[in-house]
C-alpha cells in the first residue's frame, strides 16, 4: 500500500471560502463551525453554518448577550454544540453580523434548517 506525499482536499469534497470576520474577535467561531462543516462534507452534506449562531449562543454575559468578538476556546465550542440540544442553524438563518448579540431563543430554532453534530 502506497501512501500520497500529500492530499488537498479540496479535490474531493466542497471547503467553505475564506471568510472576512471584521472587527470582531470571532476566529474560535469561524475555525469550530468551519471544522464542522468539513466534517458534513466529508460525509457528502454540504452545509453553511451559522458562525453568528455559535457567537450569540455558546457564552453569554450577565444581559443574556454572546460574547463570540471577546474570542474563545474551540474545544469548549465542541462541548458546548454537542450538548446544547438546539444544532447549529444555516448562515442564511441566522447571518453573520460581527457583533455581539442576544442568543435566540430555543423556541425560534424550530423555523430554522439545523444541523446536529
Amino acid at each position: 500500500m502506497s501512501i500520497a506525499a500529500s492530499l488537498d482536499w479540496r479535490n474531493y469534497i466542497r471547503i467553505a471560502p475564506v471568510r472576512n470576520q471584521g472587527r470582531c474577535g470571532s476566529c474560535s467561531a469561524f475555525a469550530a463551525v468551519a471544522i464542522v462543516e468539513a466534517q458534513f462534507a466529508i460525509n457528502k452534506t454540504e452545509v453553511d453554518l451559522s458562525e453568528q449562531f455559535v457567537m450569540d449562543c455558546y457564552r453569554q454575559n450577565a444581559d443574556g448577550e454572546g460574547s463570540g468578538c471577546n474570542g474563545g476556546w474551540i474545544h469548549d465550542m465542541f462541548s458546548w454544540l454537542k450538548s446544547n440540544n438546539r444544532g447549529i442553524p444555516t448562515r442564511t438563518d441566522v447571518p453573520y453580523e460581527a457583533k455581539n448579540k442576544k442568543c435566540t431563543p430555543k423556541s425560534l430554532t424550530d423555523q430554522w434548517k439545523t444541523y446536529y453534530i
